[in-house]
């Protein structure tokens, strides 16, 4: 368990494909000011359709990285791909 200062630099970009279809993609850098070997990287990539006046469906590719994890058995990258349904508000 540690406090730490850290800063965070994220880029998001949504682009409109086609009339229903919409491509999104997020970026996201966190590092400790102190320790810059200790940052985390993740992405999320994905397209969603909407298909009524309330819902959307959706597809997104998941990578989240951690340069030190918290145990030395853990993986430095988790990764999922997940299909959504979504309701719009």
């Amino acid at each position: 368990d540690r406090s730490y200062a850290a800063y965070r630099v994220q880029a998001v970009y949504n682009m409109q494909l086609l009339e229903n279809l919409k491509f999104h993609q997020t970026l996201n850098y966190r590092s400790e000011f102190s320790d810059i070997e200790n940052y985390f990287a993740y992405s999320k990539t994905g397209l969603s359709t909407r298909f009524s006046d309330i819902f959307s469906a959706g597809v997104a590719y998941y990578v989240d990285y951690t340069n030190k994890p918290a145990f030395v058995e853990k993986t430095s990258t988790d990764k999922k791909f997940t299909f959504n349904l979504i309701a719009d508000y």
